[in-house]
């Protein structure tokens, strides 16, 4: 599969204020943005030419695929004026998706590692192997908290339904984690107009005979990050498993250098991670700073003055002048 729609034109309302500074795809998760993850594995199942549809800040949107890609990747943008959802978005790429046996469709903002096996690859390599509309990326619920919209599959791995409760008598509720392998048929269930791809057409699809596999992944990472509290947990986890260089905290360091080749991870006296460029760490002044947990800096950071440094994000460009402690904060400008 050479072809992937990354879904990257939502509002990100439930990470207000910092959205309102960058979109959710752009929001930096450690030192590269959001829509790196989606990018990384995607790419590295084969796609080439990515699709990205925009809304919400588009030119800030258009940047960060710009810093993502490389020469071997072609990069498409179709702007929705008004937005139209994750069915709808399919209408900006029709031409070429439409030519497509099938494609790849992924939410830029699912933050996802992979470490025993690219899942996109298998996603891709077994909906190729089937007749199915589309094949879906699952994994059982991150926790016990099942009382929510779940996809509900059968002891054939294929999808019944989609919802919070089901009358199947073997369906099981799994988690989506944002994406999925579709055929171009899907056109032709696709509604006008602003949709949802799971309701809206998948699930119509369904009842009128389409098959919609579901692979199942209990080794996927899959973390909420759609507010700030969950943005936080998702990275004090993935500092630990980076610390304690776990096979996640590996994938994740793999996922980090693949984006910035100049990283380098060093452990201060007090046992904070520090996270950023080789001239950063090489030019943070340790007898002004301290540093507790976690301090992670985007390309071109620069930090100046005297204090603590204690579970703080900085996105790239930004010249942090420290007066006091710093605690608990993303700085995006």
């Amino acid at each position: 599969m050479s072809h992937a729609l990354l879904l990257s034109a939502g509002l990100g309302t439930r990470l207000r204020p910092y959205t309102d500074i960058l979109p959710k795809p752009a929001i930096p998760f450690f030192n590269i943005p959001m829509a790196g993850f989606s990018f990384y594995y995607a790419k590295l199942s084969g796609v080439s030419h990515f699709h990205i549809n925009t809304h919400h800040l588009p030119q800030a949107v258009k940047s960060a695929y710009q810093n993502l890609s490389s020469p071997e990747t072609t990069l498409s943008f179709f702007h929705e004026n008004t937005l139209m959802g994750s069915g709808g978005a399919l209408w900006g790429f029709k031409e070429t998706l439409g030519s497509q046996n099938s494609f790849l469709l992924v939410n830029s903002d699912s933050i996802f590692l992979s470490p025993s096996k690219n899942e996109l690859s298998e996603l891709a390599k077994s909906h190729k192997n089937s007749e199915a509309l589309a094949s879906v990326l699952l994994m059982p619920f991150p926790d016990d908290n099942t009382d929510r919209s779940a996809c509900w599959v059968d002891d054939n791995s294929q999808v019944v339904t989609f919802g919070t409760s089901c009358s199947h008598p073997t369906a099981r509720p799994f988690h989506y984690c944002g994406a999925m392998a579709l055929s171009s048929r899907a056109y032709n269930y696709l509604p006008e107009g602003a949709s949802n791809i799971l309701y809206d057409v998948l699930l119509p699809a369904k009842q009128r005979g389409e098959k919609i596999n579901a692979l199942i992944s209990p080794s996927l990472f899959w973390h909420e990050t759609g507010n700030i509290k969950d943005y936080f947990k998702a990275t004090d986890y993935l500092v630990t498993q980076l610390d304690t260089n776990s096979p996640l905290g590996q994938e994740l360091f793999l996922v980090l250098k693949s984006f910035h080749n100049d990283m380098e991870i060093k452990t201060t006296p007090s046992n904070a991670l520090v996270i950023g460029s080789k001239d950063l760490l090489k030019n943070l002044d340790s007898n002004k700073l301290n540093f507790k947990n976690y301090f992670i800096a985007g390309n071109n950071v620069s930090v100046s003055g005297s204090g603590i440094l204690d579970r703080v994000i900085v996105n790239e460009g930004v010249r942090l002048e420290l007066k006091e402690t710093l605690a608990h904060e993303l700085i995006l400008k």
